[in-house]
């Protein structure tokens, strides 16, 4: 019981200090008139919804350790795994973003000049 109720300590902490660090960059490096909200903010967004499917599967666990609710049956065991499949998948994708991945790796190969 207490392994699991660190790791969602731990796991809660890390992820919302993650969201928390990425909402900091997209407030200071995109500014207002440039860019829309969607496009300056929407890593944030991204990170805070990969981690609230993160913490789905941490907290049923807490959950059920703690005789707080029932087991679930297979299905729900299915969508209990997706959906911190699609956190991590999610938390990727925002960090990329985040991190302007795109921008520098097109900087880093030009498509100028290769005709093929």
């Amino acid at each position: 019981m207490l392994s699991h109720t660190l790791q969602f300590a731990i796991l809660l902490a890390m992820f919302t200090n993650l969201t928390q660090h990425t909402l900091y960059l997209c407030w200071q490096r995109r500014r207002w008139p440039s860019v829309s909200h969607y496009i300056r903010y929407g890593p944030a967004y991204t990170v805070a919804a990969a981690t609230l499917l993160i913490m789905i599967h941490p907290t049923y666990t807490v959950l059920k350790m703690g005789k707080q609710i029932e087991k679930v049956s297979t299905p729900w065991t299915y969508a209990l795994h997706g959906c911190t499949l699609a956190g991590y998948t999610l938390l990727c994708a925002g960090a990329l973003w985040a991190a302007d991945f795109w921008a520098k790796w097109k900087h880093l190969f030009p498509r100028e000049g290769r005709d093929l």
